[in-house]
C-alpha cells in the first residue's frame, strides 16, 4: 500500500520531532521533508510531492507567514490536504487559514494522536473545516476576537514588525519601563508608546501582558 506523503513546515523543527516519529510509526505516513520556509516548502513539494501539508502559522523573521503559504499551496495544488498546526488557535486565526484554504487547524497543546485522529477524518472525505484544540483555550485567550475577514483580505501580515518594534519589544518582555526603553534605544518616550500600540494591534491584543505572552510563543522574544 502507498504510503501518504506528509510535509511538515515549522522554523522551530524540534518541536515536530515527536509528530515526525509518531507519524513514521504509524505506518501509514512518509514525512518527505521538513521546511523552516515558505520557500524549502515548495521546493521540497516540487522534488517529493506531497498529500498532506502541516504548518506552523508563525514564522521568525520570514516575509511570508504559515497563512500565506496555505493559500498558495490550496492554489496550486486544490485537492491536497493542509492542516494550520499552532499554539495559537484563536478566532482570528481560525477565519484566516479557513478563508485561505486550509481544511483544518490544530493546537500543538494536542496530543499527536490527535492531530492523526483529524487527518483521518480528512482522509475518510470530512468536508467540515476541523478545529482541535484544548477545551476552552479559545475562551482564555487574551487576545481572541470576533474580526470578520473577507476573501483575500484575510492574512497574517499583521505579524510583520519592524528591528525598531522588534527592539522595543524585547525590552518590553525584559520588564522595563517606557522610560527606560526611551533612554535604551535613545528615542522619546512618545515613539517607544507609539510603537508599543502599533504592536498591540500587529498582534491582535489589548494589553502589554497580553503582547508579551503572543510574541514569547510566536518566537518574537
Amino acid at each position: 500500500m502507498e504510503k501518504i506523503k506528509v510535509l511538515l513546515v515549522d522554523d522551530q523543527p524540534h518541536l515536530l520531532i515527536g509528530l515526525k516519529n509518531d507519524l513514521t510509526e504509524d505506518g501509514r505516513f512518509e514525512v518527505i521533508g521538513e521546511a523552516k520556509s515558505y520557500r524549502k516548502a515548495f521546493r521540497l513539494i516540487q522534488e517529493n510531492g506531497f498529500d498532506i501539508a502541516i504548518t506552523d502559522l508563525h514564522f521568525k523573521d520570514s516575509k511570508f507567514q504559515g497563512d500565506a503559504l496555505i493559500k498558495q499551496i490550496r492554489f496550486d495544488h486544490p485537492n491536497k490536504t493542509l492542516i494550520a498546526y499552532t499554539e495559537y488557535p484563536t478566532k482570528q486565526n481560525i477565519r484566516v487559514v479557513k478563508a485561505n484554504g486550509a481544511h483544518a487547524i490544530v493546537d500543538k497543546a494536542c496530543k499527536n494522536n490527535e492531530l492523526i485522529e483529524v487527518i483521518e477524518l480528512l482522509l475518510k472525505g470530512k468536508t467540515t473545516f476541523q478545529v482541535k484544540c484544548l477545551p476552552n483555550k479559545l475562551t482564555r485567550s487574551d487576545f481572541d476576537t470576533d474580526l470578520d475577514f473577507i476573501g483575500d483580505e484575510a492574512s497574517l501580515s499583521y505579524l510583520q514588525i519592524s528591528d525598531r518594534e522588534k527592539e522595543v519589544l524585547q525590552l518590553m518582555a525584559k520588564d522595563l519601563t517606557i522610560h527606560e526603553i526611551a533612554e535604551r534605544l535613545e528615542i522619546s518616550e512618545r515613539t517607544v508608546t507609539t510603537h508599543g500600540t502599533n504592536l498591540r494591534k500587529k498582534f491582535n491584543v489589548k494589553t502589554t501582558a497580553g503582547l508579551i505572552k503572543a510574541a514569547v510563543a510566536m518566537g518574537y522574544v
